[in-house]
């Protein structure tokens, strides 16, 4: 049971980064361009790393990383700059 909810926890801290990145981020444009993204997409990524340790904080950082590229993908997918 304890297992089941470690996980349930994690894909709702995934679910979260995925759209307070891809929604609940403020852009700066200059020119046209997206200069600078101020996003809080972090946040759970770090919630998830202080509570459950290192591995599942990378492990929903990188799985709301990849899964938000195929739900608003913003240019090529770069898998060493996740």
């Amino acid at each position: 049971m304890k297992r089941t909810k470690a996980l349930v926890y994690l894909g709702f801290l995934t679910t979260l980064s995925i759209v307070l990145t891809r929604l609940a981020s403020i852009r700066i444009p200059l020119g046209g361009v997206e200069v600078i993204r101020i996003g809080f997409g972090q946040l759970p990524v770090i919630m998830a790393g202080i509570y459950f340790g290192p591995g599942s904080g990378a492990l929903v950082g990188g799985l709301s990383d990849f899964l938000g590229f195929f739900l608003n993908p913003m240019g090529p997918y770069l898998p060493h700059f996740t």
